[in-house]
């Protein structure tokens, strides 16, 4: 029996976004206590147009100008600091055109469970965006265009439906600032938090580097050599180099076997030529870190597969974006960290030797092709 409620109660778009909404809590941390910092990501509402521009170019730096929605969530975090001052405080945010992220830590131990400190922040700024509504038609016209957008681009046939028979206004108050649900960082080490607010703030240039070369980040290759079948992130060109030269370190290598293994891949990085290799021992990850600080090009062998929304971390970005990396793995991905034991780094050292070994520039070597 076909439903009468009207479309925007339950829209395909936002139940297509709740299919990947964000993961629980961990069952192993305790939030409640002092001295915790984390990053919080919360995706804003498929429905509402973009909450920022972001603006400038990869080289020379990135800036996000916020639309009235934008700035709705800015003034609800700040009302949301100040609420919880004696607990959190701030150390950077973003907002970017559709989510947000903010890093804070804990001064005292929390008198609110965090899941709830988070909900009353995603009402204050649901709050704000009613009121911009109600004061200013003109964003309410473009949440409905960009409604509309959505649904004829998830489900044409229901939005025929209602085009047909004229869209129905979306009650102010059946509007939401956010998608449901919201995924938390929890930043353990020093590192970890360095690393966290380092991505905050770089994530208006890794948007803009996206979107001058979606090629390199949104684009899957598949390789194919004989019967082994890889997938790779990058740039895929690198397989073509004639110069690639497998970066692999034994115990059983002498001094002097060593330092003229050294001395071919520094030779490969200045020559213009690939290291290949997974890069697990420590002599193997220097000469990667060489490679990253001179100029070099590097093909990774990853023991584990790409997720859905694969982000490399902020060194692998970089390459990336100079094309100077291929990330590339012919392994599922599973999620956790697993150790990775000698039998795999064997087995990813041959794989090393395979893929600089075969000629891809020989017609029948090798099939390359964009997934």
């Amino acid at each position: 029996m076909p439903s009468s409620s009207p479309w925007w109660e339950n829209p395909p778009f936002v139940a297509s976004a709740l299919e990947r909404r964000y993961r629980r809590r961990s069952r192993h941390h305790d939030y409640q206590r002092s001295n915790r910092r984390y990053m919080i990501t919360i995706s804003a509402s498929p429905m509402l147009p973009p909450l920022s521009q972001v603006l400038g170019s990869v080289s020379q730096g990135a800036e996000v100008k916020l639309s009235p929605i934008g700035e709705c969530f800015l003034e609800a975090l700040k009302d949301w600091l100040d609420y919880y001052k004696a607990y959190i405080s701030l150390d950077n945010q973003v907002i970017m055109p559709d989510h947000v992220h903010f890093c804070f830590s804990t001064n005292a131990p929390l008198k609110t469970a965090f899941s709830t400190m988070m909900s009353v922040l995603m009402g204050k700024a649901t709050m704000r965006l009613r009121t911009l509504l109600v004061t200013r038609r003109e964003w309410y016209d473009k949440l409905m265009e960009t409604s509309m957008m959505r649904l004829r681009k998830y489900d044409e046939q229901e939005w025929r439906k209602v085009m047909a028979s004229g869209p129905v206004p979306v009650p102010i108050e059946a509007v939401k600032f956010f998608s449901r649900g919201f995924t938390d960082s929890i930043a353990l080490t020093e590192k970890r938090w360095k690393d966290a607010k380092r991505y905050v703030t770089d994530n208006p240039r890794r948007l803009l580097f996206k979107r001058m070369f979606p090629e390199y980040l949104r684009h899957r290759w598949q390789i194919t050599v004989g019967e082994k079948t890889f997938i790779a992130v990058g740039n895929v060109m690198l397989l073509k180099n004639p110069h690639k030269e497998v970066v692999r370190y034994s115990s059983k290598y002498t001094r002097e076997q060593l330092l003229a293994n050294c001395r071919n891949w520094e030779e490969c990085i200045r020559d213009g030529g690939v290291l290949v290799s997974p890069f697990i021992n420590p002599n193997e990850n220097a000469a990667r870190k060489n490679a990253v600080e001179n100029g070099g090009l590097v093909i990774k062998i990853c023991d584990n597969g790409f997720p859905e929304k694969f982000s490399p971390g902020r060194e692998d970005f970089d390459m990336i974006s100079e094309k100077r990396l291929l990330l590339i793995t012919d392994r599922p991905y599973t999620m956790g960290k697993k150790e990775i034991r000698r039998e795999t780094a064997l087995e990813l050292n041959k794989l090393a030797v395979l893929l600089a070994e075969t000629d891809f520039l020989a017609p029948d070597a090798a099939r390359i092709r964009r997934l």
